[in-house]
């Protein structure tokens, strides 16, 4: 987790260099409010040994089964700007209402991966003391390291790799514990179905259904956001948005989608190779190549929820 203090910048002014954005630092301008950042939700399953050579966590308590290494890193990166294309921003508009950015809040991101949200919106002063910023790993499910009431503002997004069904509820009410009163939590999880075997589109996300199963994760987790939050009697949805696009659509943010779609069928390759019948990296590359152009001829409507809970 990172400690700074700084203010968000309006989203709309930045043009950050997206060459940088691969480590988990962020840059800002100006200087004001707290922002904690928490780089990466600590987990594992596989090594490095795979037959894919891909780096992965070492965390035995977590489910988590996406790799760590820059390849990783960089998707990460991709598919955050899939994201806010997708929402027309970082932060859904009801939380832009209510709490006042440009003059400074109290922000926690948790399991920030690459660290681009907040390089996006623009939340770390380059100007700022060594002391007044600091990164270090956390553990949401065992419990983080701040006081009730902390944050103006936190965010979980995509977990759905990270947590178990029976998690969930536990993650939510640990974020909102150390959410303000009146502050928010925006959470922002994505639906795949299953669909049996129709494509390698299709292939590959029952494929993922199958090993998030053996793990106790629920790969239709959007769908359930504003329920979770409900049941925690935390907090209240103020908004919740359904936003769906074509993967094979010609346009900037299907064809955003559609590169990260590959690119995570590439780090998921080490968990859902024996569910396609994958035997060697031969038959591997192949079923990425049909990916591929499945992605490119057959329609299919990927589904992302976003919600925002208001803490009472």
């Amino acid at each position: 987790m990172g400690h700074l203090l700084t203010k968000l910048n309006n989203e709309d002014d930045q043009t950050k260099d997206k060459n940088s954005n691969r480590s988990h630092h962020s840059k800002s301008i100006n200087s004001g409010s707290q922002v904690f950042i928490t780089p990466g939700f600590q987990a594992s399953t596989e090594n490095s040994s795979s037959r894919t050579q891909r780096e992965f966590h070492k965390e035995e308590q977590s489910t988590y089964w996406l790799p760590k290494d820059e390849d990783e890193q960089l998707r990460l990166t991709g598919q955050h700007f899939a994201l806010k294309e997708l929402f027309g921003g970082n932060i859904l508009s009801k939380a832009k209402e209510i709490l006042d950015f440009k003059n400074g809040v109290s922000v926690l991101d948790i399991g920030c991966g690459s660290g681009v949200w907040t390089m996006v919106v623009d939340v770390i002063n380059k100007k700022m003391m060594p002391q007044k910023c600091k990164f270090s790993y956390g553990n949401l499910v065992k419990g983080l390291p701040y006081a009730d009431n902390t944050f103006d503002f936190v965010q979980i997004r995509f977990f759905v790799y990270a947590l178990t069904e029976k998690e969930w509820p536990i993650a939510i009410k640990e974020a909102l514990r150390v959410t303000k009163v009146g502050g928010l939590l925006q959470l922002i999880e994505h639906d795949i179905k299953d669909h049996g075997d129709l494509n390698a589109t299709y292939r590959f996300t029952d494929a993922v259904h199958s090993v998030s199963r053996a793990r106790g994760q629920d790969t239709r987790i959007g769908k359930e956001l504003q329920r979770l939050v409900d049941e925690t009697e935390m907090a209240n949805v103020i908004q919740m948005e359904r936003k769906q696009c074509n993967l094979c659509a010609n346009n900037a943010t299907a064809r955003k989608f559609a590169w990260n779609w590959r690119e995570v069928a590439s780090s998921m390759m080490p968990a859902v190779a024996p569910y396609l019948g994958l035997q060697d990296s031969d038959d591997e590359k192949r079923f990425l190549r049909e990916l591929a152009y499945s992605l490119k001829t057959n329609d299919y409507f990927y589904t992302v929820y976003a919600v925002i809970g208001q803490k009472i």
